[in-house]
């Protein structure tokens, strides 16, 4: 997967105005919050799309905090696709959570509360994984506990500043076809153009 990246930084960031919580950082000032480990959180915003001075319309963005990294890939209204969360556990990141939201259509901004479905993936480094589904106006849920063959590919090392490419997989240590695989999507699975816009074939 090419990643033609062109990061902000910011110490907050708003995925409702696409603003920084105070101002944007230079890339000297987020190295150095990025390197004191287990300082303030950083976020890496996507800025190819920039929409006035202050703020831009993200496909993605990075948050960076002690002990964990998440990360979410969000369409081109601003509606959030996928989030998923990488624990520091000895001194490497594991992938422990995957979570996507599917949506009545693409034509506009949709929150997260309005998803059609939402599909949670927490997984353990033995492979161990919990699938939960939950449908609007449903106050259960389904529940499934599955095993990822290879949770080997799950790790990945702490990335240097500004290599963020390997965060931005959204497919990273997943099954081959995660968006498809029948142990981890019920019958509703993903709308094709959700799935391609995570970059997945």
């Amino acid at each position: 997967m090419t990643l033609f990246l062109d990061p902000w930084y910011a110490s907050g960031w708003s995925d409702t105005t696409g603003e920084p919580d105070r101002r944007w950082l230079s890339p000297r000032e987020a190295r150095v919050a990025y390197e004191a480990r287990g300082g303030p959180y950083l976020w890496v915003i996507d800025g190819s799309y920039p929409v006035g001075e202050r703020a831009v319309r993200a496909r993605w963005r990075i948050e960076l905090g002690p002990g964990r990294v998440q990360v979410g890939w969000l369409d081109e209204h601003g509606s959030v696709l996928r989030e998923s969360r990488y624990d520091r556990i000895d001194g490497r990141l594991f992938r422990v959570r995957v979570a996507d939201w599917v949506y009545a259509d693409d034509r506009r901004r949709w929150l997260m509360y309005q998803a059609l479905l939402t599909r949670t993936l927490s997984i353990d480094p033995d492979g161990t994984t919990t699938v939960i589904h939950r449908r609007p106006g449903d106050p259960g849920f389904e529940r499934d506990v599955v095993t990822i063959d290879d949770p080997s590919a799950l790790w990945m090392d702490v990335p240097e500043f500004g290599r963020w490419e390997g965060l931005l997989n959204p497919e990273h240590g997943l099954p081959e076809d995660p968006l498809t695989d029948p142990r981890l999507v019920d019958e509703w699975g993903l709308p094709p153009r959700q799935s391609a816009s995570l970059g997945v074939r």
